[in-house]
């Protein structure tokens, strides 16, 4: 791109491949660069009014010139490849970065965000858009997959240590490997570039913080009560459950908890009971959070309380050919993610693989004589747990 190419964008005006910046900035000029790194391309033309009239960047031009280099170097997740050039205009220097799409792993980032262009703005991605935009790139995460911007420092070395007790690893002994080997064979770090990188099962079992990594923002519980029987009645209350796997149950469960307690009487003695049904929503939780299908990366898991019942919903079909007859009958059970299978049941959140609805049965039958419901939404890609609040005989 020459002075006359600039020339004639700056004439057309910005659109989806064109923004003006009047200075130079990084956080401005970040969005719009990542923008099109994730996107078709396009330029950042520094020097330029949003009018299209130009206003020269004051600074020394060889200053800017090194400024743009280091933020093309450093300023995103990956370097930069991008053309860059000046111009010097009687209103003063004019300055331009023509981005091309980026051939990454992973979609461009500035400031942990994975920005895309919307018309002639760039913008966070929503939901939908993120998972488009991690689709076009290739960038599916499954529980093996490197998040190539962790690092070991990521990894809380003690709550690993104390894994390593749980399933009976001593970690005193001499003769013991170092502790990047276990985190290789446990399948917390697979190596990249030669240097050892969380998994996404390391970051959501182990890390210190999941949720600042961009692909696992939604990685979470999102608990809702609601007034009424329907999203239209007003919500009453609401959290987020971020943090480990581990973590984002027992918040759960102790979100749930606040609900308080209601009185019974069994006989002529007085019970106090949960308003809703800890045991079986505990189970419902660890299944949703464990079998959820991480490749769907903008939707949490969500738990949505009513007036009348409970709705656990998990992002993602059944997993490996399992049907919705063959989970009510406790058949044999095959997850889809084996590492967060056998971490939840070394830390027992989960008895043994396949016996997830059975207990849920049983805790409802215990708690106001009902069953949990189970449906499976192959076009939308949910499966969703019912846990019926209705005050039946449990007798």
């Amino acid at each position: 791109m020459d002075w006359s190419d600039v020339i004639r964008c700056i004439e057309d005006g910005e659109a989806r491949t064109v923004e003006f910046k009047a200075g130079f900035d990084a956080s401005k000029i970040g969005p719009a660069a990542c923008a099109f790194a994730n996107s078709d391309g396009g330029v950042v033309i520094i020097g330029v009014g949003d009018q299209g009239d130009i206003v020269g960047v004051t600074p020394d031009p060889r200053v800017v010139h090194e400024r743009i280099a280091q933020f093309l170097e450093g300023g995103c997740s990956f370097p930069m490849i991008a053309r860059y050039g000046r111009h010097e205009d009687p209103q003063g220097w004019v300055h331009w970065i023509q981005v091309p799409r980026q051939r990454n792993l992973e979609p461009m980032q500035y400031r942990d965000v994975a920005w895309v262009r919307r018309e002639r703005s760039s913008v966070r991605p929503s939901p939908s858009e993120l998972q488009e935009l991690n689709n076009r790139f290739g960038y599916i995460l499954t529980e093996e997959q490197i998040v190539s911007r962790a690092r070991l420092e990521d990894i809380d070395e003690a709550s690993f240590r104390d894994y390593l007790k749980r399933l009976g690893l001593t970690t005193d002994s001499q003769q013991q490997p170092v502790l990047s080997d276990d985190y290789e064979n446990l399948e917390v770090t697979r190596e990249l570039d030669g240097k050892p990188t969380p998994t996404l099962f390391g970051l959501l079992a182990f890390g210190r913080d999941p949720q600042r990594f961009s692909q696992l923002r939604q990685l979470l519980v999102r608990n809702t009560a609601f007034a009424g029987t329907d999203r239209a009645s007003g919500v009453l209350l609401a959290a987020d459950a971020r943090g480990r796997l581990y973590d984002q149950v027992q918040r759960t469960l102790g979100w749930a908890r606040s609900f308080g307690k209601r009185e019974t009487f069994l006989g002529v003695r007085r019970v106090d009971e949960p308003v809703l049904p800890i045991h079986a929503l505990r189970e419902a939780v660890v299944n949703a959070v464990v079998h959820r299908d991480y490749a769907i990366t903008g939707t949490a898991v969500s738990v949505d309380v009513f007036a009348d019942r409970v709705e656990i919903a998990s992002p993602g079909t059944l997993p490996n050919r399992m049907t919705l007859d063959k989970v009510r009958r406790v058949g044999s059970s095959r997850p889809r993610n084996l590492a967060m299978t056998d971490y939840a049941i070394a830390m027992g959140l989960m008895e043994k693989r396949g016996m997830g609805w059975p207990i849920m049965e049983r805790a409802m039958q215990q708690f106001n004589g009902t069953r949990p419901t189970i449906e499976e939404d192959r076009e939308t890609a949910w499966v969703k747990v019912t846990l019926d609040l209705s005050q039946g005989d449990a007798s």
